[in-house]
């Protein structure tokens, strides 16, 4: 998960030292690996350019506004598959809705802030940015760190739900 955030030039070699340590595990890790790293290289390596999935130096890093955006266009269309009359008026609707928008932010309007925790993960990702560009990290050592950020969220998800449902 941790591939996406580090700089471009270094994805690459990231990944065949991963690819690597995996290799040199146990034979039973590797043959439950092998085809998840198959499966990466060849879609996400090979396949698709790295720069269209890479997150290095991005802020937002996800794409909740967009899901956001069309979760409010399918509940303003109330239908699968509206006439085109329905979806030109919910179109309307929305250029109306983004004009205002636009004239509050004009106006001084503020973005919503980020949540406690979204910042707290922002400064530990620029913290670990900033000691790879001033070498007090290794390649390998920035993509560890970047790992135990990615994944302390996850697995605390988790854990609330093996709590839930116990």
């Amino acid at each position: 998960m941790a591939l996406a955030l580090l700089p471009l030039s270094l994805v690459i070699e990231a990944f065949d030292n991963l690819y690597d340590s995996v290799l040199e595990s146990s034979s039973t890790t590797f043959k439950l690996l092998e085809p998840l790293f198959k499966y990466f290289e060849n879609q996400w390596i090979k396949t698709v350019e790295i720069k269209r999935w890479n997150a290095y130096g991005i802020q937002m890093r996800t794409n909740n506004n967009c899901e956001g955006y069309h979760n409010r266009l399918n509940s303003r269309v109330c239908k699968y598959h509206p006439n085109i009359w329905t979806f030109i008026r919910c179109i309307q609707g929305e250029e109306n809705r983004f004009n205002h928008l636009l004239i509050q932010m004009k106006g001084g309007l503020a973005a919503r802030p980020q949540t406690k925790t979204t910042q707290a993960i922002q400064k530990r990702i620029d913290n670990l940015y900033a000691r790879y560009e001033n070498k007090e990290v290794s390649p390998d050592e920035l993509l560890e760190g970047l790992s135990f950020v990615v994944a302390k969220n996850s697995k605390s998800k988790k854990n609330k739900q093996l709590l839930i449902s116990m």
